[in-house]
């Protein structure tokens, strides 16, 4: 038979055990809301679509490009669109992109701003367009005209 010191620490041990099992059951509930959570917040927008490069001939004698890239995006909740590029492809000047979500303007991205996820601005439900206009810097082979642009897109949604 067992003396009670025995019994005592086998029932410290089940406790533990328990214990334990019950943290890890908490930990095994709790995970799936806060995936649910990440995939719908601002700090975590989800990829939606990448755009294909596109070269854009300018027009005019100004650093304003003149002409703009214009995407029609379908989306099935408003939210927030988010951007980000990739690169300039190989573009020997540099340039900022103002964009615009159905004709107004939203955020300018800066040239430095290259590769960051940049939030542009709220988007409705259905139908909506984005469109995107270089404006560029004097340097490079940029001597005072942009005269063309071209990069990689990729576009993020959050229903937020």
């Amino acid at each position: 038979m067992k003396s009670k010191q025995e019994n005592s620490q086998i029932q410290i041990k089940v406790a533990i055990i328990g214990g334990f099992f019950v943290i890890i059951g908490a930990i095994i509930a709790i995970v799936p809301s806060i995936q649910e959570a990440r995939t719908t917040d601002d700090k975590n927008p989800e990829f939606f679509k990448k755009l294909p490069a596109t070269r854009i001939d300018c027009q005019g004698n100004s650093q304003k490009c003149g002409k703009r890239h214009k995407e029609i995006i379908e989306v099935k909740n408003k939210g927030k669109l988010y951007i980000t590029h990739l690169d300039h492809l190989n573009h020997c000047g540099k340039f900022d992109i103002q964009t615009y979500i159905n004709g107004e303007a939203q955020k300018l991205i800066k040239h430095n701003e290259n590769q960051n996820l940049v939030e542009i601005g709220h988007i409705k439900e259905g139908s909506n367009t984005l469109e995107l206009e270089a404006k560029g810097i004097t340097g490079g082979c940029n001597r005072g005209k942009l005269n063309s642009w071209t990069m990689n897109l990729e576009l993020y949604t959050s229903n937020k």
